[in-house]
């Protein structure tokens, strides 16, 4: 990257990487209520999509006895949901707002969850019973990834965006190693995974409600994001 761009930003900040600065910072982007409720939301999505991961191998090859080849392409297909729907889904927010289409995302979580629980009762043989709803759950990932990290940095000032962009990042990878870690414990079953899934997606719903609270516009002028420590 060094080598085939040339720096654009001549305004340099001496102290970017200094440690008192940088978890000044930290501390006021989750302070920042509308700032958290956007991270808080993706570490919640990408806290289900990484348990879909742990367990979907499992369930396909132990529950509806399919090939290692065919589980690799039907997880290619829920790939697909989550790249097809990054691709439409900022042109979708910016009709509809970021905050709207940020809850439309975290609500598709959890009602795919709902709806693999019911099918999978209903039809307890059939894989679509499965797949369907994980492929809307990790479509409804796609909405959320996307306009959670724009909602997110549209909220801070360029000399704090680096900061931003990592504890975003971090917060987001920190949600899939927690729940793999979790879901890794219990056991691997269709009615666990939706349950693993409505329980997340019931979490990133009230995250996103948080998110565009009233009282979280007020405190964009209460909380210094861009606050540096002295």
């Amino acid at each position: 990257m060094t080598l085939l761009f040339k720096e654009t930003h001549h305004n340099k900040n001496l102290n970017a990487l200094r440690l008192s600065d940088i978890l000044g910072n930290y501390k006021s982007l989750m302070l920042h209520r509308q700032y958290a409720g956007y991270t808080l939301t993706s570490l919640f999505s990408y806290g289900t999509l990484f348990g879909i991961a742990t367990i979907y191998p499992f369930i396909f090859m132990q529950s509806y006895h399919f090939s290692v080849v065919a589980v690799g392409q039907l997880f290619a297909l829920n790939g697909a949901g989550i790249l097809g729907m990054g691709l439409i889904s900022p042109a979708i927010a910016n009709r509809v707002g970021l905050v709207p289409w940020l809850r439309v995302g975290a609500l598709g979580i959890l009602v795919s969850g709902l709806v693999l629980l019911v099918a999978s009762s209903v039809w307890p043989q059939s894989a679509l019973a499965a797949i369907i709803p994980i492929l809307m759950a990790t479509t409804a990932i796609g909405v959320i990834r996307p306009t959670a990290s724009a909602g997110a940095m549209s909220l801070v000032e360029p000399k704090v965006a680096g900061s931003a962009a990592s504890m975003f990042s971090f917060a987001s990878f920190l949600g899939g190693g927690i729940s793999t870690l979790a879901i890794s414990l219990l056991p691997f079953s269709v009615s666990i995974l939706a349950l693993f899934i409505m329980l997340f997606g019931a979490i990133a719903v009230v995250c996103a409600l948080y998110t565009g609270s009233k009282s979280g516009v007020k405190e964009m002028a209460e909380v210094p994001v861009s606050r540096q420590a002295s």
